[in-house]
């Protein structure tokens, strides 16, 4: 995590980078997935300005690899999966914004574990009332 001197930032929660795809894709049946497995397929990237710098990273080294085949980006990330579902490609995201409810997109995770971190950043010598009660919250 970044760190500044001046600002705290508090853990709400560490998740990990996955791939959903959908269901009636091959790789559905995978228990997870490697970059090798993915140069060669179709993928759907989020605004780098609006993704955690890690899955941006994630995406631009796939398409480094020779073999990258074809990129769609897409700014919101509900069109993101209404595409996978719909079988145009499929997405890296942090495994909490993949769909799970839906019987139509499979989550996979990547061999390789990229952690990610979501929390609050704060400034240290804040005065705001309703931040400190906040920050007491969690």
């Amino acid at each position: 995590m970044p760190q500044k001197e001046g600002i705290n930032y508090i853990e709400l929660k560490q998740d990990y980078l996955a791939c959903m795809v959908p269901a009636s894709h091959p790789f559905a049946a995978k228990k997870a997935l490697s970059p090798d497995d993915l140069s060669n397929a179709t993928t759907i990237s989020c605004d780098p300005l609006n993704a955690p710098i890690s899955a941006v990273n994630y995406q631009q080294n796939l398409l480094a690899h020779p073999f990258a085949h074809n990129t769609l980006y897409i700014d919101r990330i509900e069109i993101t999966h209404r595409m996978v579902t719909a079988g145009i490609g499929l997405v890296i995201l942090p495994e909490i914004l993949c769909l799970r409810s839906s019987k139509l997109t499979v989550t996979l995770p990547l061999t390789e574990k990229i952690p990610l971190s979501f929390g609050v950043f704060y400034n240290e010598n804040n005065t705001s009332t309703a931040l400190n009660k906040f920050i007491n919250l969690i």
